[in-house]
């Protein structure tokens, strides 16, 4: 799991920056457990979030990735 800050909305998914400034996608259907029809119903820009490296292509340097579910901080 790993920090990641949004930074870019669009209508297939979400751009994060994350890790040591590597940026990655978040596609619709890794936003949750439910179909999202926008990722604004899940997500804003600034958001600070946890994601998930589904998979990285090295070549291109980008990696896929999935939003992970908030976290209980209660003990």
């Amino acid at each position: 799991m790993w920090p990641a800050i949004v930074f870019g909305l669009h209508r297939d998914g979400v751009v994060v920056e994350f890790g040591d400034f590597a940026e990655g996608v978040i596609e619709l259907a890794d936003l949750g457990g439910h179909k999202v029809d926008h990722p604004g119903e899940v997500v804003e820009v600034g958001d600070s979030i946890y994601v998930r490296v589904l998979s990285v292509d090295t070549e291109r340097q980008f990696a896929s990735l999935a939003l992970e579910p908030e976290q209980d901080e209660t003990p």
